[in-house]
């Protein structure tokens, strides 16, 4: 979840020039998030932002995504790539299998920074 809530923070920082015009306009989502949360009283609730995407799972204990996958972000006078991976220690996958994934997804780029 880390990767989800820093890819969209930046997503924001870039969008919007002030705070104010962020909570006036609004939060954008570049990556889907799905949470479930559960009240002191016991009552669950499943939080959804941002639009559903294939490439996340939505089971609880593995990790939401499936493949790396890079979410593009153009500015006027920039470019940024937010590379997003599966986790490692995945409860799904196989660590090899995703270091594989991710190093694939990787060669594509003429750099990394």
């Amino acid at each position: 979840r880390v990767a989800i809530t820093a890819g969209n923070a930046i997503r924001n920082y870039v969008e919007y020039e002030t705070f104010e015009e962020a909570v006036s306009e609004g939060p954008k989502f570049l990556i889907p998030l799905r949470s479930i949360h559960t009240s002191p009283m016991g009552t669950t609730r499943e939080i959804r932002l941002g639009k559903p995407d294939n490439n996340e799972r939505r089971e609880t204990g593995k990790s939401a995504t499936k493949l790396p996958r890079t979410y593009v972000l153009e500015q006027e006078n920039y470019i940024i790539n937010l590379i997003d991976t599966p986790g490692i220690g995945d409860t799904g996958l196989k660590d090899k299998m995703i270091m594989e994934a991710i190093l694939s997804h990787l060669s594509g780029f003429k750099e990394i920074h």
